[in-house]
């Protein structure tokens, strides 16, 4: 029988990450739809632009 002499390893807490403070995950959230929603309507105004072929008029639908 051979007895093998392993260091004890000392019980480490491991450090959690600590949850996100109040309304952060809500900023988060409504940061995130409103970079969406800004993007969405970006490209809507650009296509609707290319589709008129306004060219150097592309700015006419931002009175």
């Amino acid at each position: 029988m051979a007895i093998t002499h392993e260091p004890a390893k000392s019980p480490q807490k491991k450090r959690g990450m600590l949850p996100p403070k109040r309304g952060q995950i809500k900023k988060s959230i409504i940061s995130k739809f409103f970079k969406v929603v800004a993007n969405v309507a970006s490209n809507a105004v650009r296509a609707l632009a290319r589709k008129e072929g306004s060219g150097a008029h592309g700015n006419s639908l931002l009175f």
